[in-house]
């Protein structure tokens, strides 16, 4: 049996079953083909293994196309140090996207990603040359408040650093958050 329309939800809520041709269908078939449906112990679907596989080839593919096309800007401190959290990537939204709206490889201002105590790559909007970010302590800051607010359970720090007066403790920024710094324009210095 095909079905040409069906509208509800189990039997006796369906208005029409069934094709132009054939005309409505009767209860009787309705339920039947309702219990086929809604029984899922019935059936067995059986997944290639290599779909798996191909489906993070893919969405790997598409990542690398999405990092590629961005700036990669080599921020780089001689007195600041950086946090390294347990997540490094940290993207970072456009200052006027809705918070509701999801943030990702392609809608991101930026993505950062801390690479020792004192540097971070920062991948800026693709609009723009590879190069030095202006590094100052405004940036730094930033960073270490995204790091740290991207972090899932473990937020390391040199032991020569001394964070929040020695103490151990995790920052979550308050609603709203700080007024984030212009990543989509990194030719101008932090003010």
């Amino acid at each position: 049996m095909k079905v040409g329309e069906f509208r509800g939800a189990g039997p006796g809520h369906a208005v029409r079953l069934g094709t132009p041709d054939e005309g409505p269908v009767s209860d009787e078939k309705v339920d039947t083909a309702w219990a086929e449906l809604t029984d899922f112990s019935s059936y067995y679907v059986e997944l290639p293994v290599n779909d798996h596989l191909l489906t993070m080839a893919n969405a790997m593919a598409t990542a690398y196309e999405r990092m590629m096309v961005r700036s990669w800007k080599l921020c780089r401190f001689e007195r600041k140090t950086l946090l390294l959290p347990d997540h490094p990537v940290t993207l970072i939204r456009y200052a006027r996207e809705p918070e509701l709206r999801g943030v990702g490889l392609v809608n991101a201002a930026a993505i950062t990603v801390p690479i020792d105590r004192q540097a971070a790559i920062i991948m800026t909007a693709p609009a723009g040359r590879d190069g030095m970010f202006p590094a100052n302590t405004q940036v730094a800051n930033e960073l270490n408040h995204r790091f740290a607010w991207n972090s899932r359970i473990e937020l390391f720090h040199h032991p020569d650093d001394r964070w929040s007066g020695g103490k151990r403790r995790r920052h979550r920024p308050r609603p709203g958050g700080p007024a984030p710094h212009r990543w989509s324009s990194p030719s101008r210095p932090a003010r």
